[in-house]
């Protein structure tokens, strides 16, 4: 059993996993937790999680979408968006939250979490990050990119009887080659970066202490 590091707070949870999990177990864990939330039986909570090299296909993927050498290892999933990678070096971020009768609005969801990214990055000395409703996801400005801009974040949820699940992926230092295969966000000239690419002195576990000590804040808007 994969062991998760569980820290207890009065109306939450966030979970913090050390080593990489499998995907589809990530799945079961968080599709068993938002069933438990939904019952009232436990906290909502932040899961923080890398996972080994997986592709997976949201709801708006077209079969047009599948690159033919990736075609018998992309797992479908019931998240918002496309075609995404998630490995090493990305964290990941499932959000597993109630949103109560005043929240219960999709489009400022997005946008909230689209700012706790947007403040990670910025802890980080990444002042020029930005969402896009186009595109989707959080993009810098970028000289090296076709079109000056580059993805540094994905953004994919999942709302179902208005609990929420999947959240968000941050690159801080992945294999950038392993998303040549796919068109990020079904945009084919769109590039897509890291943090390390950006600033290589920081650390992978830096951002990950970021990210759980803003996810209260983030927490605060909604309970």
């Amino acid at each position: 059993m994969h062991k998760i590091q569980r820290f207890n707070y009065k109306q939450y949870e966030i979970w913090r996993s050390h080593q990489c999990v499998e995907y589809k177990a990530s799945l079961k864990i968080m599709e068993e937790r938002v069933q438990k939330i939904r019952l009232g039986y436990v906290k909502p909570t932040i899961w923080l999680l890398e996972h080994p090299d997986t592709y997976t296909a949201g709801a708006l993927t077209q079969k047009s979408d599948y690159p033919e050498s990736l075609s018998q290892m992309v797992i479908p999933i019931d998240r918002g968006g496309k075609l995404t990678y998630h490995g090493p070096g990305q964290l990941v971020v499932y959000v597993m939250i109630p949103l109560t009768e005043r929240h219960k609005d999709v489009r400022k969801f997005i946008e909230s979490l689209e700012s706790y990214t947007i403040e990670i990055l910025r802890a980080h000395n990444i002042r020029n990050a930005f969402a896009s409703r186009e595109k989707v996801g959080i993009w810098i400005n970028s000289k090296e990119s076709p079109n000056k801009q580059a993805k540094i974040a994905a953004i994919g949820i999942k709302i179902r009887q208005w609990i929420t699940s999947h959240g968000l992926a941050i690159n801080i230092n992945p294999d950038l080659a392993k998303f040549d295969p796919i068109i990020p966000c079904g945009l084919p000239n769109a590039k897509t970066t890291s943090i390390q690419t950006i600033n290589p002195q920081i650390k992978k576990e830096e951002v990950i202490e970021t990210a759980h000590a803003l996810a209260h804040s983030f927490l605060s808007q909604y309970l």
